[in-house]
């Protein structure tokens, strides 16, 4: 049976096309975001926990810390300081856009056909994406700059350990 049958299946019409293509792209950039949250929250994570680890080493050692032991443990402090400042900025960077706004959608919704509808909620879909990249980006090179400054922790505080140990 064709649609010419009377069948309402048939090939899906270009604006269903394009809403259904701009819809999935839209979410997948908001599943986007939320991995790279999630990644931000273990890097965050995992600087606290390593600050408190390598401090209960060098408090277990005992009093007189050598002033090289000290420096690397204020540096690796300072870079503490650094991952947490930029993961928190990588972390906490919102909002992003979410086009449609609901009141002009129900404005449209009231007067528009349906395809005319698709097209438009299409069409902020775009609009949100293409806002939101710059976001992204900018969160992502938080993410960046926060692991490279753990990594410069954990070296900085793994020194201080061995030196006090030594």
């Amino acid at each position: 049976m064709t649609v010419a049958d009377g069948n309402a299946e048939g090939p899906p019409c270009a604006d269903e096309v394009y809403y259904d293509v701009a819809m999935s792209r839209y979410a997948q950039q908001f599943e986007q975001v939320d991995a790279l949250d999630h990644k931000f929250a273990n890097i965050l994570t995992l600087a606290n926990g390593i600050l408190a680890v390598f401090i209960s080493v060098i408090a277990f050692r005992g009093d007189h810390l050598k002033a090289c032991s000290l420096a690397f443990l204020v540096l690796g402090g300072v870079a503490y300081l650094a991952t947490m400042t930029f993961g928190l900025q990588a972390y906490m960077m919102k909002p992003f856009s979410m086009r449609p706004e609901l009141d002009t959608l129900k404005q449209h919704c009231e007067g528009w056909d349906n395809s005319s509808m698709r097209m438009w909620v299409g069409d902020e879909c775009i609009t949100s994406m293409k806002a939101n990249d710059d976001r992204i980006k900018d969160k992502v090179s938080f993410g960046k700059l926060a692991l490279v400054c753990l990594s410069v922790e954990v070296v900085l505080l793994a020194a201080a350990v061995v030196l006090t140990l030594v």
